[in-house]
């Protein structure tokens, strides 16, 4: 996998190239920067009532299960918790009964919404294979009180987007099977960069035609491909 001069791109939080990057702090150091860059330091907006999403990505976040739920934690206890957590997952990490818990007694009670993001890393885009994992990534959404989507990178290749095909109609399956509604299909285009992301208007038509939505990656339009947004 390369890893990108510029852009958004998960290497950053592997690649030993960026590791001066990398912090170490601890859970309440981790809520006090982020509460730092929340309009009036909440995830409530108090003025519009307007809810700040609390998002868990990487890197894959499901080697930190027990973290992730600290970070909740603390903002439980400091009376400022997020009413929407989702968490980027590859869907290849296992749930943990901790977190399963958490999720459905605990944050389920409390209105609290978690929403599952997978996006699972295929052959004929990602280069990886056996890393889509079905048994896996569906317990989270079966196995959760949670909201889920499935994003996958496409590259517009035809065994792309068969691939993506092959493992939609998985998904159905499996979802009839367990009588739960099915996730939503998006379709993020490949491409790191912003004059990558500006050339995706192909991609986006068939993944429209196919019964798809789209994700692109906005950050790219806004804030270009410096390091850190």
């Amino acid at each position: 996998m390369p890893v990108w001069q510029y852009g958004c791109d998960s290497s950053y939080s592997w690649s030993k190239k960026y590791k001066h990057l990398a912090q170490t702090n601890t859970v309440e150091e981790v809520c006090d920067k982020l509460e730092k860059n929340l309009p009036f330091s909440q995830f409530t907006h108090p003025i519009t009532g307007q809810e700040n999403m609390l998002a868990f990505t990487g890197g894959e976040p499901m080697l930190w299960q027990k973290q992730m739920k600290a970070v909740v934690n603390e903002f439980l206890i400091r009376g400022n918790a997020p009413k929407i957590i989702t968490v980027e997952t590859n869907g290849t990490k296992p749930l943990k009964p901790e977190l399963r818990d958490f999720i459905n007694i605990y944050l389920a009670d409390m209105g609290i919404r978690w929403h599952w993001a997978i996006s699972p890393k295929t052959l004929y885009t990602a280069g990886e294979e056996g890393k889509v994992l079905p048994d896996v990534f569906m317990d989270y959404v079966q196995g959760t009180s949670s909201t889920s989507i499935f994003k996958f990178v496409c590259n517009g290749t035809e065994d792309s987007w068969e691939e993506i095909a092959y493992y939609a109609r998985q998904i159905k399956t499996m979802s009839v099977a367990n009588e739960i509604k099915m996730p939503e299909i998006w379709i993020m285009p490949a491409g790191a960069t912003k004059e990558e992301q500006e050339q995706v208007a192909d991609i986006c038509h068939e993944a429209m035609c196919r019964g798809y939505k789209v994700a692109t990656r906005n950050h790219s339009y806004v804030f270009g491909n410096a390091i850190g947004t």
